[in-house]
């Protein structure tokens, strides 16, 4: 399915799972501000101050400690280290999933290597496979469409053709394939006999056991996002409480979003500011698939240790990071969209868990 219209079916999906007709209407809610750190974020409930706006104090264990954030990037990989965090996001933030971002302590105890950008149309031809990547398709056009400079992320693809990338980016490095896929029919990164599978299984128990590329789970993608923030971007808080497409300031430096992208495609990578573990674009430019099976009710209870481990048969897989035509409220940290995994929906960054856990 062409990005143009995947997109009403992320949303309209994203919106049912998510909300489940209770998602809080703008007006309730104040913006949310900056988080305290990590180290002191074992308060209690959320919070309001006096200026209006929200401050999460979700209570985590004593053991919860998230590692300083430094950049430690080689070539196009950057390591993240284990540690304890808070995943999702308080009720006060605007526009939230009222069902699918409840906050909840996230420990992963592998230290792990991702992408410091989106792959990119480069790097996927680099690996033998066509570039589905299209531009709008007329001057008139309402569609929108990719930019086409070999900087520029890979997208129109399906959960599957993500996975198979990795596993031939980890034969290319004489590394275990990860995924064994089954039931395909088509090509992959075709236009004309698109890719279709019936299921993926994990070679290895538990998909961090595996030592070669790999997708991201939901939890390392929003650990290496967030970058030990816990306001809705690494750039700082929201401003913006109406779910429009608005001018955010702290959104701005970070990611291309609806409110200043013009051209009505994606952009090349590594334009914007990146993160504290020297990531570029996890918001906003290309929507990114993860590893796991969609949870519609986010993380529960907990705490939890390395959830994602288990690939699940559920065809509905989750995108993260947001997508360059979505409103600030739908292009933070913890937003989470979903879709079929034969959906030609989205873009991606590798992943790898490095020898050694604690």
């Amino acid at each position: 399915m062409p990005v143009r219209n995947a997109l009403p079916f992320l949303l309209g999906l994203s919106f049912l799972l998510a909300c489940g007709g209770s998602c809080t209407t703008p007006s309730a809610i104040p913006p949310d501000a900056a988080a305290p750190d990590a180290a002191a974020a074992d308060g209690g409930p959320v919070v309001m101050t006096e200026d209006g706006t929200c401050v999460s104090t979700f209570r985590v264990t004593p053991d919860c400690l998230h590692p300083p954030v430094v950049k430690r990037c080689d070539g196009e990989l950057c390591k993240i280290p284990h540690g304890c965090f808070v995943q999702g996001s308080p009720d006060c933030l605007p526009w939230r999933g009222a069902v699918s971002e409840p906050e909840a302590q996230v420990t992963l105890t592998h230290d792990f290597e991702i992408g410091r950008h989106e792959v990119t149309q480069a790097e996927w031809v680099q690996a033998g496979f066509p570039n589905p990547s299209r531009p709008p398709e007329d001057a008139g056009s309402t569609y929108v469409g990719d930019c086409m400079e070999p900087s520029c992320p890979i997208a129109r693809l399906s959960w599957y053709e993500a996975v198979l990338y990795t596993n031939a980016r980890s034969r290319a490095a004489s590394l275990q394939e990860c995924y064994l896929v089954e039931g395909c029919t088509g090509e992959i990164g075709s236009t004309t006999s698109p890719l279709r599978c019936v299921g993926a299984k994990s070679r290895t128990p538990s998909i961090y056991d595996c030592t070669g590329y790999r997708l991201p789970t939901d939890s390392e993608w929003e650990y290496a996002a967030r970058a030990g923030t816990r306001t809705p971007y690494y750039t700082g808080k929201m401003s913006v409480t109406t779910d429009d497409c608005l001018s955010e300031p702290a959104l701005d430096e970070a990611a291309w979003y609806c409110a200043n992208v013009s051209s009505r495609t994606t952009q090349p990578v590594e334009k914007k500011v990146p993160n504290g573990w020297g990531l570029f674009d996890v918001l906003g430019n290309a929507f990114e698939w993860t590893s796991d099976e969609t949870q519609p009710t986010g993380l529960r209870n907990g705490p939890h240790v390395d959830p994602g481990a288990t690939l699940g048969a559920n065809s509905i897989r989750t995108t993260r990071g947001g997508f360059f035509v979505l409103w600030p409220t739908a292009v933070t940290a913890s937003h989470t969209l979903y879709a079929d995994w034969n959906e030609k929906a989205g873009g991606f960054r590798v992943a790898r868990t490095l020898p050694g856990k604690k």
